[in-house]
């Protein structure tokens, strides 16, 4: 298990507003921060307190001012700290310029985080510092300076209760969301490349899947509540294939990769990764009913089948002779739902009686989910429109033009609420009112290509 990573920053009175924001920044996203005003007590010695502190942390962030350059204190904690750089024989000073300064010699060979025009563009600088510089896997967050940053939402991962959901974007980072509000409570940064993400149902963890190397998957599990990453394992199958797709479950979390092979890790990593299954063809969606009694599993291009945790696949294959952009299933696994590239509409499929139902939409349907009840179906198609179903009949409820284009994903949220993610035209998280229809909030994304 990896540690937190830490940081103590030096910083001059006057400068003291920006140092507490930081502080207070980086401590709520679960990084630990030295921070004189809150460590120190009455009686304490002040220069031992202080190279304890520089002592016990990976990082001394110095904010450069007119003022601080010009303070013995600040000048000290950076003496100390570069002595411990020199001995410790790696990074240990980070700048970050705040206003237009002489910057003292010995600092003036090193890149800086700046400031200057912009504290989101200095926190996220000092942000990757740590990131790129830490040897351990750990939890990072620049919620405040990545919130508008973030492009295409290719997919939403809600827990079975709450009012927190996670989206997965284009730029590889995880965001947690806060409805109705909308607000950016934690970003985590995997540090490489991620294939999938997840919930776990109790909603306290986020899983991310990662491609290690080319054979090799590597699971990234954070706790909610603090960002730290709780555990870091290595899951490889036999076949040595390719991750394709990851799922919370309540017994751990099921990987699915490229070769078919299903496996199951759970989340504290004290047991090994055991085979749970293989499906007819590889890996790359997942989606598992609330009381786990069914497994959709797409391949994308090859179709979706459905099986249990068991490993008992039915022969059937739905949807084989077209694109399959989004699978979900209902909370009691009574229900699978397709976004299909065939017929622009939504195939819906009981999973009792065999009954299959066909909704036609203006374009293909890209995104599905289901209402915690079961009894509501969302489907988000390329025309931005997005249309709710009610069962049993799959009736047409009510429409609406959520996006301008595209529909990335769509999800509900705490029972009460529908959440929608749009694509390159309308990059935007968007939170509906299901009692009432109305647009509670509206999160806006960049989107790189087009400058929007």
């Amino acid at each position: 298990m990896s540690r937190q990573l830490k940081a103590f920053i030096s910083y001059s009175r006057t400068d003291a507003a920006v140092a507490e924001r930081l502080a207070q920044d980086f401590r709520v996203q679960g990084i630990g921060i030295w921070l004189d005003k809150w460590e120190m007590r009455v009686g304490e010695s002040l220069i031992e307190k202080i190279e304890r502190g520089i002592a016990d942390h990976d990082f001394l962030i110095v904010l450069l001012s007119r003022a601080s350059v010009e303070s013995p204190w600040v000048q000290k904690e950076l003496r100390t700290a570069l002595m411990r750089e020199l001995d410790a024989g790696r990074v240990v000073v980070l700048p970050a310029l705040l206003e237009e300064c002489s910057i003292p010699e010995f600092l003036k060979e090193k890149l800086y985080a700046d400031f200057r025009t912009s504290y989101a563009n200095g926190f996220n600088a000092l942000v990757k510092s740590m990131q790129s510089l830490g040897t351990d896997d750990v939890a990072f967050d620049a919620a405040s300076s990545v919130a508008s940053e973030w492009g295409v939402v290719r997919a939403f991962r809600t827990a079975r209760s709450g009012d927190l959901f996670l989206s997965i974007m284009e730029d590889s980072i995880l965001r947690l969301w806060q409805a109705p509000d909308g607000r950016l409570k934690r970003a985590l940064f995997p540090r490489r490349e991620f294939v999938d993400a997840c919930l776990a149902p109790s909603g306290a963890l986020v899983v991310a899947g990662l491609r290690h190397d080319l054979f090799e998957c590597k699971l990234l599990v954070f706790d909610i509540t603090t960002g730290a990453l709780r555990t870091s394992d290595f899951v490889r199958n036999k076949q040595s294939s390719p991750l394709g797709a990851v799922c919370g479950s309540d017994a751990g979390v099921i990987t699915g990769f490229l070769d078919g092979t299903l496996m199951l890790t759970d989340y504290e990593g004290q047991h090994a990764s055991k085979e749970i299954g293989r499906a007819p063809f590889g890996v790359q969606q997942l989606a598992l009913a609330d009381n786990e009694s069914m497994l959709a599993v797409s391949g994308r291009d090859t179709g979706v089948c459905l099986g249990t945790l068991n490993g008992l696949f039915e022969e059937r294959v739905f949807c084989a002779d077209s694109r399959v952009y989004d699978v979900a299933l209902s909370p009691t696994g009574e229900t699978l739902a397709c976004a299909t590239s065939q017929g622009d509409g939504v195939f819906i499929f009981n999973t009792g009686t065999g009954e299959e139902t066909f909704r036609l939409h203006t374009d293909q349907v890209s995104a599905v989910a289901f209402s915690q009840d079961g009894l509501i179906l969302a489907a988000g198609d390329w025309d931005g429109g997005v249309y709710l179903y009610r069962a049993p009949e799959w009736q047409l409820i009510t429409s609406v033009r959520a996006h301008r284009r595209m529909v990335g994903a769509v999800a509900f949220g705490a029972g009460k609420y529908l959440l929608t993610g749009g694509g390159r035209e309308d990059p935007s998280i968007k939170i509906w009112d299901l009692e009432s229809g109305r647009l509670v909030s509206t999160t806006k994304g960049h989107n790189w290509e087009r400058g929007i």
